[in-house]
């Protein structure tokens, strides 16, 4: 659906620079006063730092006339603050009321979890030096950005929640001042009802998204171009990095008003499929210029890349405002279920399953017929409803005799 540029990668590592050599990739993009500004994901070889040994993350900035051909490359930013101590990754940037903000994922500890992974912004005049910088969330977060004009007079924010600590989800918050981004309560206040300000992305419990780009203003709605992780909490199923679009509503960003069922780009060229990290398409930046969407994102977390799509041919595969059909098709790898000859309460049949989901896990309840046609209730387990990842070797009922017992009649 997007056509890849033909000089991908558009930013490669620099070995002359050190804070760059080893990878840059998910760069975020900005055009004004006739330039291109790309900030991007910076790591050097690894280090000694702080004690660990280590590749550090910093964000790099290169500025380019045309968005295909970068030069004046130059670290941006580096850890100050002890909340960024250890790297500073994925950045995302948005001009609102004639400032820049650029919000990106501070590590305060390495190896880091999702006690030391949060949001924090640096403020910009003109895109060359940084007046402040906060940490924004007090709760583990990535991927925020900040929708380019007030909604219904209030700043409107999106930001990935828990997304080390899965399931992770989008969330939405408004503020009337700008200064509310690093207010502590705030956002305590907005975590302890985060389930009032989520967006619904996913299609399956087992699959993860993240935003992507800062969204982009269209007549049909805020265009959000975000990753897309299919099979990210299944065990036994290879995880699959998409970059998808949603429409969310021009006065109602918590509304999905249109999505495509299909990714706009998967990887498969060889600079996305290899690199740091195998296989990943990432989405980091978009703009709208001469009736083209140009989506740049990162490729297997070592390069920057541009694809780009005509955007009347991007809107026709969208389902805009209109209720969907459903559409039913066979599992292409049914069945799910088979008898077990080697067990023996199961050897002959396996069918009519009961099915519940609790705690994004998938229970299948089912019926399971002996050789001498003994019925039993037999239990498995998946991540996602496709693919068993556990199957009891023991009916749950009736439950097996003790040893010795024999039953009477």
């Amino acid at each position: 659906m997007l056509t890849r540029h033909l000089q991908n990668p558009i930013l490669s590592p620099n070995p002359a620079n050190s804070w760059e050599s080893f990878a840059v990739f998910n760069g975020t993009i900005i055009h004004t006063n006739d330039k291109y500004f790309l900030f991007y994901r910076a790591m050097g070889e690894e280090v000694d730092y702080q004690g660990r040994k280590m590749r550090l993350s910093t964000i790099g900035l290169a500025k380019s006339p045309d968005g295909v051909n970068f030069n004046s490359r130059k670290q941006f930013l580096k850890p100050e603050m002890k909340w960024e101590l250890f790297g500073l990754e994925d950045p995302r940037v948005t001009k609102i009321d004639n400032l820049y903000f650029l919000f990106y994922t501070a590590l305060s500890d390495f190896p880091p979890n999702y006690t030391s992974i949060k949001v924090a912004v640096a403020v910009s005049s003109d895109l060359e030096t940084i007046s402040e910088r906060h940490l924004v969330t007090p709760f583990n977060a990535k991927a925020m950005t900040l929708f380019p004009e007030k909604i219904d007079d209030f700043y409107t924010t999106l930001l990935t929640v828990n997304t080390d600590r899965p399931p992770s989800v989008i969330g939405l918050a408004q503020f009337k001042e700008l200064k509310t981004l690093w207010d502590e309560k705030f956002w305590k206040e907005w975590y302890e009802s985060l389930d009032d300000h989520t967006i619904n992305i996913r299609r399956v419990n087992s699959d993860q998204t993240e935003i992507g780009a800062p969204p982009v203003k269209t007549k049909n709605g805020w265009l959000l171009v975000h990753s897309y992780i299919k099979h990210y909490l299944s065990q036994n199923v290879p995880k699959e990095f998409r970059i998808e679009a949603v429409l969310l509503d021009n006065s109602n960003p918590q509304k999905i008003v249109g999505r495509i069922e299909t990714p706009l780009l998967n990887a498969e060229m060889d600079y996305e499929r290899n690199g740091q990290t195998k296989d990943i398409v990432f989405p980091s930046g978009a703009v709208i210029e001469n009736k083209k969407l140009k989506v740049y994102y990162g490729g297997a977390d070592f390069c920057c890349a541009l694809a780009e799509g005509n955007l009347s041919g991007l809107f026709s595969h969208f389902e805009i405002n209109s209720p969907t059909v459903l559409k039913c098709k066979k599992f292409a790898h049914n069945p799910l279920l088979q008898p077990i000859p080697e067990h023996s309460w199961e050897s002959k049949a396996v069918f009519n399953p009961g099915v519940i989901v609790l705690n994004n896990k998938v229970y299948l309840l089912y019926r399971a017929l002996s050789d001498d046609n003994i019925s039993n209730l037999g239990l498995a387990v998946s991540c996602d409803g496709l693919y068993i990842d556990e199957r009891l070797p023991e009916p749950v009922y009736p439950l097996p005799w003790p040893a010795g017992w024999k039953m009477l009649g």
